[in-house]
């Protein structure tokens, strides 16, 4: 089911896709890696967005920063520490625009120190925990849509730049966005839900920041065509 492709927009993020106005947007982690830049792109064409970030000081400010573009903003200032709690953002975002039909999961690796472990086991261990409140959002979304009647998309977004991804820690990552995607792809798509990954490798140059911001667009709009495909960044 997954697939790997190296994408590459001619045109830039925005404006690109006017058909995808009015959608209705979450982001998780809008804070970080490239969530600022997504939120712009998505803004710009005017969508309506639910930032979510730990940090509430920085998400209030990206909430300014595109509410004059966007159709709408909404902001969440919480943590996702556990299942409870992507629940309740779920829910939540919903309420905001009763129903979301897009998900831009940004995954944030880079407080797990993979590279600090010994052994793959603890790795895996550490990674599955890592990743198992946003992948119970994006399980907990993509009900919703399908519970709408929505033909619904969720985009796992990773970037795994600089030293700390290089390697044995940076193929295991590739891996597991990679068999993630795959199973939920399975899972959701004849409930109208498709499932899709970017894995970024830079994600420091502003070239790099819009090729993610584009690809998420491109998605949101219904463009790929292959359930469950992999876009790179960087390589």
């Amino acid at each position: 089911m997954s697939r790997v492709v190296a994408f590459r927009p001619r045109t830039p993020a925005r404006q690109v896709y006017p058909d995808i106005a009015g959608r209705r947007i979450l982001i998780s982690n809008a804070t970080h890696g490239a969530g600022a830049v997504i939120a712009h792109a998505f803004a710009a064409h005017g969508c309506r967005l639910v930032l979510q970030s730990a940090d509430r000081g920085a998400a209030a400010q990206l909430a300014e920063e595109v509410r004059e573009e966007a159709e709408s903003v909404r902001v969440f200032g919480c943590a996702l520490s556990d299942s409870a709690d992507a629940g309740q953002l779920a829910a939540a975002a919903a309420r905001a625009f009763d129903g979301i039909e897009v998900v831009v999961n940004l995954f944030d690796f880079s407080a797990l120190k993979l590279n600090e472990l010994l052994t793959c086991e603890a790795c895996e261990e550490r990674l599955a925990g890592a990743l198992r409140t946003q992948t119970d959002l994006a399980e907990v979304a993509a009900e919703q849509m399908h519970r709408k009647g929505r033909q619904g998309v969720i985009a796992h977004v990773a970037t795994l730049d600089g030293e700390a991804f290089g390697g044995a820690v940076g193929s295991l990552l590739r891996h597991a966005v990679a068999t993630l995607t795959a199973a939920m792809a399975r899972a959701w798509e004849d409930k109208g839900v498709h499932v899709y990954a970017v894995v970024a490798e830079e994600a420091g140059s502003d070239r790099a920041l819009e090729e993610i911001a584009g690809i998420a667009l491109m998605l949101a709009g219904g463009n790929a065509r292959l359930n469950g495909q992999v876009f790179t960044v960087g390589r």
